[in-house]
């Protein structure tokens, strides 16, 4: 995260030049990736516990 600028920095204005992001996309990406594999994860469990409660609930029916 960028910090604030203070009086203490040299901060010089040019007309016409292009702006550069703060983002670094190679870690963005990394990161987005990583966040995908954790959800996918996620929603593995919940699949998971899904079928285990249905079958719970399917054989205490018959029972």
């Amino acid at each position: 995260m960028a910090r604030p600028a203070t009086n203490q920095d040299q901060l010089e204005v040019r007309q016409g030049s292009i702006e550069r992001s703060n983002v670094d996309s190679a870690q963005s990406m990394v990161d987005m990736m990583s966040a995908l594999r954790a959800y996918e994860a996620n929603q593995k469990v919940i699949q998971f516990y899904d079928k285990s409660m249905e079958k719970a609930a399917n054989e205490i029916g018959r029972v």
